[in-house]
């Protein structure tokens, strides 16, 4: 297998395993957090909003560069650009808390069922397909330019 910085994922497993990863990560963002305190800058609020507002279809074709993009895709690559994108304070304010969402939900995926730290190699998986999620989602932000002017 070729671990070149782009490389096209060579299995179904390894295609599966790095998708639910970025689909658990999408969950963090979009689901309530009750008592859970969880700050994050106004324009990043404003588009985890837009992005539950939209009606989600029952079927999405798979994605490619050459095929056109729907709503959710979109709204989904501009979140995730904006969160990925912005300047994130180690301490915000003073505060121990973690803000960049990223960092919380890898903190949080790192407790494990009996309330301990999963251990460095427990962990590794999850940074590395986060990674890679992070150069892919960058890759077709290039490719596709600016988002709001992407026609759907």
């Amino acid at each position: 297998m070729s671990h070149d910085l782009f490389h096209r994922l060579q299995t179904a497993k390894a295609q599966k395993n790095y998708a639910s990863t970025l689909v658990c990560l999408v969950a963090f963002l979009l689901c309530d957090k009750k008592s859970y305190k969880f700050k994050v800058p106004p324009d990043i609020m404003r588009l985890i909003a837009e992005l539950k507002a939209l009606l989600f279809p029952s079927q999405l074709p798979p994605l490619a560069m050459t095929h056109t993009w729907d709503a959710h895709s979109l709204k989904l690559l501009e979140l995730l650009m904006t969160i990925w994108t912005h300047t994130w304070d180690l301490c915000h304010g003073g505060s121990p808390s973690i803000w960049d969402p990223t960092m919380c939900f890898i903190a949080l995926a790192s407790i494990k069922a009996d309330h301990s730290w999963a251990q460095v190699v427990e962990v590794t998986p999850l940074l590395t397909r986060l990674v890679y999620c992070i150069r892919t989602i960058f890759l077709a932000s290039l490719h596709l330019g600016n988002i709001e002017t992407v026609v759907i």
